[in-house]
């Protein structure tokens, strides 16, 4: 096949891997190098080294980095808060060149479409990553303002969205129900799942032994992560005590230390970022995720799944990924019946067995990183 380019833009770079929205990116821009050139713009934050960027370059024929100021404007915040000057400026630039398509990543760059749209005439891609913002309920945006702010703040958000959605070719969900949602809201448009996946080489598979240590794992800037161990702690941990005392729980991940850094007790281990988030699964023997936030597939369940963890999840953790519950994971809505799940695969070996290996053959057979890239490559053939 003969070798196309395309110009990629982002909000947050995609190295390290802190971040599910980050795994995605990383691993199909690994894998799209190998029959495109990438011509990346990415906004990058503090803590992003030079170390970084050169991994991301390895697989870019061109690589600009912005740095995120904010400015005051007329946009919703989670627009204003990325549209810079430089970032513009950067565009401008880069869309001198001609790309066989343009692809925009995540809602807050999403306002950047209208300048595209000026500057050139290739197809224009959109990557919504989450859907959850069509749902005031389930939206995380904004979740520092009270209620009321928080509404009006939606309402703009979604009359925003609606006006920027016109302007894009294609647009590609993270999950098969996203697809369904986007399409019952925008009637005509081209839309095609590329459901997240994961790296089922790196999350070697192990079998479960007797651990049945509790862990959850998060990128903690991202609320939704904080509402799901804050979840944990206040509504699960205490129930499973009762039942197993000295069941330790780990929370792992990016920030994790600066959110609950003052938790670190016997049993409560925030282990804080880490440069391998393989070894921090490997501490416990059961994945916990009380996800109540957002919509879609959430690649920190099929990470723990390829590893061989058993996991407990609700069913808005579970959405998307279509495992079937009882055979590849547990589910409960209830805080109650959540913590009795929990309980009976602490006290079940066989169960932590035939799920983590249900788990793993499922993970593999669908999800792995490989797989995704040929379907987005099919999917761009098509424009």
């Amino acid at each position: 096949m003969k070798r196309k380019n395309f110009l990629w833009i982002l909000p947050y770079f995609p190295y390290p891997i802190l971040s599910g929205g980050n795994v995605r990116v990383f691993n199909l821009i690994k894998h799209l190098s190998e029959d495109y050139d990438i011509h990346l713009i990415s906004f990058i934050e503090e803590g992003v080294s030079d170390d970084d960027i050169n991994e991301v370059s390895k697989y870019c024929a061109s690589l600009k980095t912005v740095r995120r100021e904010q400015r005051e404007g007329p946009l919703p915040m989670i627009f204003q808060c990325y549209d810079t000057l430089a970032m513009r400026e950067a565009l401008r630039d880069a869309l001198k060149g001609k790309y066989a398509f343009v692809q925009i990543d995540f809602l807050t760059m999403a306002h950047y479409a209208r300048l595209v749209r000026e500057l050139t005439r290739a197809p224009l891609v959109f990557t919504e990553h989450d859907v959850s913002w069509l749902d005031f309920e389930k939206c995380f945006h904004n979740r520092h303002l009270d209620e009321r702010a928080r509404y009006a703040e939606w309402v703009r958000i979604v009359k925003e969205a609606d006006k920027l959605y016109d302007l894009f070719d294609l647009v590609i969900t993270v999950s098969e129900r996203d697809a369904e949602i986007i399409s019952g809201r925008y009637p005509g448009k081209r839309v095609a799942a590329v459901p997240t996946g994961t790296d089922c080489t790196h999350y070697a598979y192990k079998e479960p032994a007797d651990n049945t240590d509790l862990i959850y794992t998060g990128h903690y800037v991202h609320y939704p992560n904080v509402d799901a161990v804050n979840y944990i702690l206040k509504k699960i941990l205490p129930a499973v005590e009762k039942k197993i005392p000295g069941i330790k729980f780990y929370i792992a991940g990016s920030a994790g230390e600066k959110v609950f850094g003052n938790l670190n007790k016997e049993n409560i281990i925030v282990t804080g970022t880490v440069d391998n988030l393989l070894d921090s699964l490997r501490l416990a023997g059961i994945f916990v995720a009380p996800v109540t936030m957002g919509i879609g597939i959430r690649g920190k369940i099929l990470e723990a799944m390829a590893a061989g963890l058993p996991v407990v999840t609700t069913s808005t953790g579970a959405e998307g990924i279509g495992g079937e519950p009882g055979v590849h994971l547990l589910t409960s809505d209830s805080p109650e019946g959540f913590a009795a799940e929990v309980i009976k695969l602490a006290s079940d070996k066989n169960l932590r067995r035939e799920l983590s290996a249900n788990g793993r053959k499922f993970v593999e057979e669908k999800y792995d990183w490989s797989k995704r890239a040929e379907e987005l490559k099919k999917i761009y053939a098509g424009l």
